[in-house]
């Protein structure tokens, strides 16, 4: 026990704080679509349902803060050779989109989700079913497992291009379930939105594809 304690050094609080972060924001993220397919299978969500997916959302924010405490500190350690690798810059702007999404949950689908709670304790068919927090729910999870996914290969030669078509196609992927699951449940408007995603995700996907094979690497 003592020499562990001896062995203890800034390196290993970080990362320990790093993996504890993403343990809770994935777990958080995955738990939240959860509860809400469930809300969804029966058109309604109850008042409980909400106030489990409101926590999940304290939890993925107490989940962001943490990864990025530690990430900052596991970046001061080796800023030098992070630098270096391309999928350190894709893993920075999948982290941004991650931290953009979770405010646009907070901001804009909570507030209609809340009021959609009190609409419906004595009604069905309302559930508020948007094709943004459809494809919201899928960025978060497919965002959560990236970052998971450079943290046990933040050493790869994998470049910035590369890991964002991967990045981008599995997105898309995502969509394309919601949009099976979901379907019949959505406005036609919404459904459109969705297929346009699905599209936009797909050609994004191709061009960096192209991109990568005719420029390379991002490296710096």
């Amino acid at each position: 026990m003592i020499e562990f304690l001896i062995n203890i050094d800034l390196h290993f609080i970080y990362l320990f704080i790093f993996t504890l972060g993403l343990s809770f924001g994935m777990g958080a993220a995955l738990l939240g679509n959860v509860l809400f397919y469930t809300a969804g299978k029966d058109s309604k969500i109850s008042r409980d349902e909400f106030l489990m997916l409101k926590k999940t959302r304290t939890v993925v924010w107490f989940g962001i803060l943490l990864y990025a405490f530690g990430g900052l500190g596991l970046f001061t350690l080796s800023y030098e050779s992070m630098l270096q690798f391309g999928i350190f810059y894709a893993s920075m702007a999948i982290a941004t989109i991650l931290i953009v999404n979770a405010l646009a949950f907070h901001f804009y689908h909570l507030p209609i989700l809340e009021k959609n709670v009190s609409e419906v304790d004595e009604e069905k068919d309302k559930f508020p079913y948007s094709a943004y927090l459809l494809v919201s729910e899928v960025v978060s999870v497919v965002s959560w497992v990236f970052i998971i996914l450079h943290h046990s290969m933040y050493r790869s030669d994998v470049g910035f291009f590369a890991f964002m078509a991967m990045y981008i196609f599995t997105i898309s992927v995502g969509i394309f379930g919601m949009r099976f699951f979901f379907g019949e449940k959505l406005r036609e408007k919404n459904t459109l939105v969705l297929k346009k995603n699905y599209y936009f995700n797909h050609d994004t996907c191709y061009y960096t594809c192209s991109y990568q094979c005719s420029f390379g690497n991002i490296h710096t």
